[in-house]
């Protein structure tokens, strides 16, 4: 061999050791991100937090309804529905833990402990496919799942009963299968169980959360648009198997109620048809107006608002905690990110020479969410964190890369612009890092102290209840889903869930509004109405509807009596006559 030929060797088995070096110190970084992260998600973990998104409640109602052999229902509202609008994948993992710990509410800490591995597994995912398949350099993986796991929604999801992280790492999953099924097929290697592999995986996405969905029809677009149909027939047929079996129980099932809160377990194209319907009668606009204004209004909140405001892990009340100063600032910063992310985008796609399966899922998933009835906003972009984290780092990169190839290699006035550029970017990561922690710290803990103060007051109501009701009374409230599970009494929501999507209420449909109370309690045959100080916390005009109930309570005494008033806050009401029932 020539001395060219053993330096060679000997420089490639260098960078090979320094590469497995590298690696394995980016393994042991990933190590300490994820222990660092159960911690914290176990630390966050409290019982006050349960029926704060109230879909927590509905999950938990339908595990106890499998694990008791009830069925896939809604046992929590009168007449049990049958549920066909969430999928079933996740209340039957609960439902398992609840077969192993049937004593509710002892029980919650198990289930909430499903969603902290849920998480852990998600962050793995991604660290795995960001790097293994080229999007981003160990390190960059690391640094996008970091930030993904101490974003405060992570920490919110994590630590509670919501899908999201089992369908983020099922989605994260999917995808790496579906391109490894793609790479395994060009090379002519075993085909079937990759692409078997990645069906099932798809269809258990789609049967966690809706709007998987959109994985699949990405998944078609995408070979469709690289002309290669032949791999795409196995993932995609497998994944039929779950959709149609899914579409089938849907109409096998599907309500024909209208009343005011079969939104709980109407399909989703029905609450479409109905909401649209309702726009018409109250804003008398043709249907493509309304839809095109739907569209525009969740374009709007979910894309240039929401993909920043959850890539800086802030709240939408971020405006009210600082100055003018700090608000401008803000949106300056807001800006900048998502130019950042948008840039990071079409970087990817200039880099690999076309569009890749993730960036394709991204653009499908936006477009579904986009076409939902009711408002996007920050919870619909989890699943994407860690895409939306790679476009923003890979589109932070470029001015990077040019700052420094100035900085070494240009003339004195370049390098004085580039040090102007550098100090502006480093600016622009320290303010991110301290939204960032400031999201954190404000969130996580600024919930905590409000979940301690909903509690007291549902506990104190739950307790009277219990004490001095009987089984086969009705309850209207605003978390019905875990007031039935701590009572085991009937209970209906307190407000219409087709809200906060096309129309807004207005001030001066207080009339209309009460009409509405009348209807749900008469629908259900309600007895006892139960009011909080927390109630509406989530609602898009809070103000409005307990300015609703305020006026309904002081307009018919006679109706609404009240029974019992806790020191903490809240208030149970008899529903005493017959005919407004």
């Amino acid at each position: 061999m020539t001395n060219l030929g053993v330096e060679w060797e000997i420089s490639v088995r260098q960078f090979m050791g320094q590469l497995m070096k590298s690696r394995g110190r980016a393994t042991l970084f990933l190590g300490v991100i994820l222990t660092g992260s159960a911690v914290i998600y176990i630390w966050a973990i409290t019982t006050n937090g349960f029926g704060y998104y109230h879909d927590d409640g509905i999950y938990v109602t339908l595990a106890k309804s499998l694990a008791t052999g009830q069925g896939y229902r809604i046992i929590s509202l009168p007449g049990e529905p049958v549920e066909t609008k969430s999928p079933p994948v996740y209340p039957f993992l609960l439902s398992l833990v609840w077969r192993l710990y049937p004593s509710f509410p002892q029980n919650l800490i198990p289930i909430m402990l499903l969603s902290a591995g849920a998480a852990m597994a998600s962050l793995a995912l991604a660290w795995l496919y960001l790097q293994r398949r080229g999007y981003a350099s160990s390190w960059d993986a690391l640094l996008i799942v970091g930030l993904m796991a101490l974003n405060w929604r992570t920490v919110v999801l994590a630590s509670g009963v919501y899908s999201e992280m089992f369908y983020t790492a099922l989605s994260v999953g999917a995808l790496y299968l579906t391109e490894e099924h793609e790479d395994r097929h060009e090379d002519r290697q075993e085909r079937w169980t990759t692409g078997l592999a990645a069906g099932l995986v798809l269809g258990l996405a789609f049967l966690t959360r809706t709007s998987g969905i959109a994985l699949v029809v990405a998944v078609g677009a995408y070979f469709c648009l690289r002309r290669k149909f032949r791999v795409a027939v196995v993932p995609l047929g497998m994944a039929s198997v779950f959709i149609f079996g899914w579409i089938g129980w849907c109409y096998l099932n599907r309500t024909h109620e209208h009343g005011v809160n079969a939104g709980y377990h109407e399909s989703y194209f029905q609450t479409l048809a109905l909401v649209i319907s309702q726009a018409q009668g109250s804003v008398h606009s043709s249907v493509l107006t309304i839809i095109s204004g739907m569209i525009a209004k969740n374009f709007l909140m979910l894309v240039p608002v929401s993909i920043p405001i959850v890539c800086l892990g802030l709240s939408y009340a971020w405006p009210r905690s600082f100055g003018t100063g700090g608000q401008v600032f803000g949106l300056v910063l807001f800006i900048i990110v998502l130019i950042f992310t948008v840039a990071g985008f079409f970087r990817l796609r200039a880099r690999f020479g076309a569009l890749k399966l993730m960036q394709v899922y991204v653009v499908i998933y936006l477009i579904l969410q986009v076409l939902w009835p009711y408002s996007g906003y920050d919870r619909f972009l989890m699943p994407l964190l860690p895409f939306l984290s790679l476009f923003l780092i890979s589109g932070f990169a470029r001015p990077v890369n040019l700052v420094r190839k100035e900085l070494s290699q240009g003339s004195i006035a370049n390098k004085i612009s580039a040090a102007f550029v550098a100090l502006m970017l480093t600016i622009l990561v320290g303010a991110s890092l301290s939204a960032y922690c400031y999201g954190l710290y404000g969130s996580v803990f600024k919930l905590r102290r409000v979940w301690v103060t909903r509690a007291l007051e549902d506990r104190a109501a739950i307790q009277w209840l219990n004490a001095n009701t009987d089984a086969s009374d009705v309850l209207v409230c605003y978390r019905d889903p875990a007031y039935y599970l701590y009572t085991g009494r009937k209970a209906t929501r307190c407000s219409p869930l087709r809200t906060g999507g096309i129309t807004t209420p207005q001030a001066d449909d207080l009339e209309e509004q009460a009409k509405t109370v009348f209807k749900i309690i008469e629908e259900n045959n309600a007895r006892y109405l139960i009011l909080t100080s927390t109630d509406m916390e989530l609602e898009d005009r809070a103000d409005l509807y307990r300015t609703t109930y305020n006026a309904l309570l002081d307009k018919h005494p006679e109706i609404f009596v009240p029974v019992f008033t806790s020191t903490s806050g809240a208030t149970v009401y008899r529903i005493d006559d017959r005919s407004a029932r």
